[in-house]
This record gives C-alpha cells, sequence and structure tokens, in this order.
C-alpha cells in the first residue's frame, strides 16, 4: 500500500502539469478492448515509466504501442493454444426417434392416386407397344411420396373397391370387460356362485365357467375372463387359494372361497 500510494500522488502533480498530452495517452488506451487485461498494465507501466524517467511524449506513445502489440501477440498465442487442446464435440448418445405412423387422411389418399395416374400415363408413353408393370408403378409412386410400396397398394385397391377413399378409423380408448358387461351381467354371474353354494356344492372356476356359458341369457366367457369377473365382484381374492379334499383337483381349477 505504500508504494502504490507513493506512486499515485507523484503522477497526479505529472497529470496536472501535462493535463493534454495524457488525455491523448487515455485516449490511446482505451481504444484497446477492455476485456483484455493487459490494459491495466500498459497503463500502470507507462504510469511507472513517466515517474521515473520522464522522457519525452513520443517515446511515451512508442512504449505503449510496443507494450500492447506484446500483448496481443501473446493473447492470440494462448487462445490458439487452447482451441488445439480443447476436446471434439461428444456425440448425441440419444438414438433419433423414429417417425410415428399416422393413417392416411382422404387428401393424402387423393395424392398417391393422382400421382399414380401421372406415373403410370408417363410409363405409358414411354412403353408404345405395351403397358407398364404395374410394379414399377408402385415402386416409383412410393419413391416419390416417401412411402412404402405396401401403402400405395392399400390405398389403390381401397379407391378401386368402394370408389371413393374412406376417413380412418378413429382409435378410442381400450375398454376391459367392466364397461363392455351390464349390471345384470354381473348380477347373473353372482347368482350362479351363490347357488353353488346353496346346493352345497364346490364352486370350481370350470364349474363356475360352465354354467355361465350354458345360460342362454348370458353370453360366453373363458375361464380367464371369467376369474377376472369374480375378482371385481369380490368372490375371489387375487392369491388362488386351495382347500384340501379328497377327490384330485386339475392343476388349472380353483375353488371359489366363501364369501
Amino acid at each position: 500500500m505504500v508504494i502504490v500510494v507513493y506512486i499515485f500522488k507523484p503522477f497526479k502533480l505529472y497529470q496536472k502539469q501535462n493535463a493534454s498530452n495524457n488525455k491523448i495517452l487515455i485516449q490511446r488506451s482505451i481504444s484497446v478492448a477492455p476485456q483484455d487485461l493487459t490494459v491495466q498494465g500498459a497503463r500502470f507501466c507507462y504510469a511507472l515509466f513517466c515517474l521515473v524517467y520522464c522522457v519525452n511524449m513520443n517515446t511515451q506513445l512508442q512504449l505503449i504501442d510496443q507494450i500492447m502489440s506484446i500483448e496481443a501477440q501473446r493473447n492470440t498465442r494462448l487462445r490458439a493454444a487452447a482451441e488445439d487442446t480443447a476436446s471434439p464435440p461428444k456425440p448425441n448418445p440419444k438414438p433419433e426417434k423414429p417417425r410415428v405412423q399416422k393413417p392416411l387422411s382422404v387428401r393424402e389418399k387423393l395424392w398417391v392416386k393422382n400421382v399414380y395416374d401421372y406415373v403410370y400415363k408417363v410409363k405409358s408413353a414411354e412403353c408404345t407397344y405395351e403397358d407398364p408393370q404395374k410394379n414399377e408403378c408402385l415402386l416409383k409412386v412410393a419413391e416419390i411420396l416417401d412411402i412404402s410400396k405396401k401403402t400405395v397398394y392399400v390405398v389403390l385397391r381401397e379407391i378401386k373397391l368402394n370408389g371413393v377413399p374412406r376417413e380412418p378409423k378413429k382409435s378410442g380408448p381400450k375398454r376391459s370387460f367392466k364397461d363392455k358387461l351390464s349390471k345384470e351381467t354381473f348380477t347373473a354371474i353372482t347368482q350362479i356362485v351363490h347357488q353353488c353354494r346353496l346346493k352345497k356344492e364346490t364352486p370350481f372356476l370350470v364349474k363356475v365357467t360352465q354354467a355361465v356359458n350354458n345360460n342362454p341369457n348370458l353370453p360366453n366367457f373363458s375361464k380367464t375372463t371369467i376369474r377376472s369377473i369374480l375378482v371385481h365382484l369380490k368372490l375371489i381374492s387375487t392369491t388362488r387359494r386351495r382347500k384340501t379334499t379328497n377327490l384330485p383337483l386339475d392343476i388349472k381349477d380353483e375353488i371359489l372361497p366363501e364369501v
């Protein structure tokens, strides 16, 4: 701190005596890019030089120019070395997402038909004595529209059979058996299970399935669907439980627990 104050006070006196010269030097040093830290070093060297040697103005300007050029060359070399040692950009580890396949609209199907008619017309003009092969036209249309050959064939076949392209079917949410069946069906299945209990019969899963399928008022179900319905009605637990009996049980059969 003592050295800085000792240098700063005489430099103030020197600035008052040479105000015009200092103004030129300050403008000269400000012209350098402010982000370079070498500007402060150049100003400090200039202040020391003026205090110690007090040389003329031209020599001072030449000294500052030399300092600036040396520091600029040094910074250029450092930037070039940093660029050489920089690691190459890492490739993107995420694979490209496949294109989402959507059904063709009516407008797009008409495009396919028009392109096929144009390709067939051009091929017919080239082949004077024979009709162009359909396979070549399909491949050319698929290449132009960037779709598969099978898609082109399906669209042309649909237009040929119906005369007009149809709108694509809207796929809604997948419904389970709970949404498809009515309350009356659930009630009838529950009554079948209770009737087995009242008759003091063992309600095997196979027996309940046969009873449901033999009923003309109920639709036919598989054993897996019947089990899902009974789990939904809380007539059977999700974990399989068996009761020990003297009769041999099939591995796929299951005894319904009492409610």
